[in-house]
């Protein structure tokens, strides 16, 4: 899998079809697998805060979220293709419902979507999908996971913001086997 290196992030390069192959090689293993969306703002803040900047370099997957990394990538000579994470997460939940995988959602409290509305959303657009909605106070320092553990989810979206659900993804769920994606 080819890298392109912007500003010191390592941004994944690949086509369309070659993302659906690795996400299936992820949940197809026992491995844990993080993915990450950055876009330009994300690779920017990366630059005055270490950690994060660790942390995006460590993903296996980040997966260009923004027309100005396309710009970045053909100034460096190179081809990126962009994937945000609303053309990813639709693709994971389809193939979790087709194949009754379960899903868990942190939600930030704060943030522009009520645990409510995903669970509407959720039971409308994919009815058969076994999900758990977790609504988190980025500011906690606690966080329930005993109960995603008891879960047992193949997939883990996170819905913090950045930097909080990269560090959220690293620090506290990095350990469960299951492929977490940053996204939003």
């Amino acid at each position: 899998m080819e890298k392109i290196n912007i500003l010191g992030i390592n941004i994944t390069s690949l086509s369309g079809q070659e993302l659906a192959e690795t996400i299936e090689e992820f949940l197809s293993g026992f491995d844990s697998h993080y993915i990450v969306t950055p876009n330009p703002e994300i690779v920017l803040a990366a630059q005055s805060d270490e950690e994060l900047f660790y942390i995006l370099n460590q993903a296996d997957l980040a997966l260009p979220d923004g027309v100005g990394l396309q710009i970045a990538a053909w100034f460096l000579g190179r081809r990126l293709s962009r994937f945000t994470g609303a053309d990813t997460v639709p693709l994971l939940l389809h193939r979790a419902e087709e194949r009754g995988e379960r899903v868990c959602i942190a939600n930030w409290r704060g943030g522009l979507s009520r645990a409510s509305a995903i669970k509407k959303f959720l039971d409308k657009k994919y009815p058969k999908l076994n999900y758990l909605v977790l609504d988190i106070d980025r500011q906690a320092k606690l966080f329930p996971l005993k109960r995603v553990q008891q879960f047992a989810p193949q997939i883990i979206l996170a819905s913090l913001g950045c930097p909080w659900q990269e560090k959220f993804i690293y620090h506290t769920l990095r350990s469960l086997s299951a492929v977490k994606i940053g996204m939003g």
